[in-house]
């Protein structure tokens, strides 16, 4: 690997690192290729901080952080107030549960005779492997109990391009992606400061995949990425 040479290379090598930690691998990444497959050893909603889309409409405990046994639902406060003694045990507070996104979209102008634009999709699937160690699955320990399993998490990627017709406001079905769709949402601009025809169009990538409690990450979207190629006459976004 060659070194940065300029403060513009150093910067973005900074900025692949932080999204590679953060959010995980992406196509623009020029290490891609050795993430893409990658696998995990704890849940990837809990490796990554961001990025993901959880199910639309799931009940709260599968669209948040929380495990069914509610870890993590209290937090701590160390903080001194008025009036309490040194001895004093620390206050219990709840800790505020704000669920995961369901979608992401991008909305821009457009001439009205624009039809149709093309859509790329893609995000990462992650699902389960039970891990038994040594991989002696009938072999038992000394104390007579079976083998310690372990669940990591593999990686798959997923890309997908469409064709959308922008007269339909029905969502559209990823295809072969159950659960995943498209909306499209076509709007007239009424503004003397825009030509005459222009549309406001707005384009939303939307998990409807249908929930699950046990293993629930297998039923989000990781590193979702939605890009549409505009068309030659597009004006400024939104």
């Amino acid at each position: 690997m060659i070194a940065p040479t300029s403060s513009t290379e150093v910067r973005q090598n900074l900025l692949d690192a932080l999204r590679i930690d953060l959010v995980g691998p992406h196509p623009g990444s020029p290490h891609f290729h050795r993430y893409q497959v990658e696998t995990l050893t704890q849940a990837p909603s809990k490796w990554y901080l961001t990025g993901f889309l959880a199910p639309y409409g799931a009940a709260l405990e599968v669209r948040t952080a929380l495990e069914d046994d509610q870890e993590g639902d209290t937090e701590n406060s160390f903080e001194k107030r008025e009036g309490e003694e040194d001895g004093a045990p620390p206050q219990v507070t709840a800790a505020r549960t704000v669920p995961f996104p369901s979608s992401i979209g991008l909305s821009f102008l457009l001439p009205d005779t624009v039809q149709t634009i093309t859509a790329t999709l893609s995000w990462g699937d992650y699902n389960p492997i039970e891990i038994i160690e040594d991989n002696l699955e009938n072999q038992t320990e000394p104390d007579g109990k079976p083998p310690k399993k372990t669940i990591q998490w593999g990686r798959k990627h997923q890309t997908v391009e469409m064709s959308l017709p922008l007269a339909n406001s029905t969502p559209l079905d990823v295809p072969g992606h159950e659960g995943v769709q498209i909306t499209v949402i076509n709007q007239s601009v009424e503004n003397d400061a825009f030509p005459k025809g222009t549309r406001a169009l707005s384009v939303f990538l939307v998990n409807h995949r249908q929930p699950v409690k046990e293993h629930k990450d297998t039923t989000y979207l990781f590193q979702t990425q939605l890009q549409t190629p505009l068309p030659r006459r597009i004006y400024p976004p939104l």
